[in-house]
């Protein structure tokens, strides 16, 4: 180590001045030192940069201890470790029950799901089949209208026919019953007239023959 120069104060120096942002130099780490010489300050800053790669790769400058003082430290490490190991995996544990309570909760609901578009869909089929059913009744109850419609017209028009058949069957039976009396006039006059002619012939017979018999019965003078 050079006179003047401790190790540990260029050390200090160079890593103030690379806490600042700027690269540690000779003229830069004697400025922080406040002097020195060049040599030995450029001297301890290369030891300085081994170091640093040193820390900065991981390792650690530890004084020696005793046995005792180290056992005593490793104890409580140990534990410490052992303890934040058991924390971690307590809330491992405990993360991975709310996983598993959300993915069965998912299951769930997806499964609730799926039966209600089931439900739904079977729904729908009933709805389409009960409105098929409807439609074929209303088309049928509209045919049977259409038949009985025309049924009660056919039988409006045969009544109306019989109507007006017997209703000139009555008209025309007081022309028959006029015209049988007049076609019975003459002849019952002609049977009339037959009788009394036949009636006075037979009293002109009558009358011819009284007299004869008179004149027979009485004998002559």
């Amino acid at each position: 180590m050079a006179v003047g120069v401790p190790e540990s104060d260029v050390f200090a120096a160079a890593d103030a001045v690379l806490a600042r942002g700027e690269r540690p130099t000779v003229e830069r780490v004697r400025l922080e030192l406040g002097g020195g010489s060049p040599t030995c300050v450029g001297g301890l800053l290369v030891q300085s940069w081994a170091r640093l790669a040193e820390r900065l790769s991981g390792e650690t400058r530890l004084l020696t201890l005793p046995a005792e003082v180290s056992q005593a430290f490793v104890a409580p490490w140990q534990q410490a470790i052992h303890l934040s190991h058991g924390v971690a995996e307590q809330a491992l544990s405990e993360e991975r029950q709310v996983l598993a309570a959300e993915r069965e909760r998912v299951a769930a609901v997806e499964g609730q799901a799926r039966q209600v578009a089931a439900l739904a869909r079977q729904h729908a089929t009933t709805a389409q089949v009960a409105q098929q059913v409807s439609e074929t009744r209303l088309a049928d109850l509209e045919l049977l209208l259409e038949q009985r419609a025309t049924q009660i017209q056919d039988l409006s028009s045969a009544t109306a026919c019989c109507g007006n058949a017997v209703t000139r069957s009555s008209k025309a039976r007081p022309c028959s019953r006029n015209c049988r009396s007049c076609d019975l006039r003459p002849s019952r006059n002609a049977s009339r007239r037959r009788s009394t002619c036949s009636g006075s012939r037979i009293v002109r017979i009558v009358k011819s023959i009284v007299p004869e018999k008179r004149a027979s019965a009485c004998p002559p003078k």
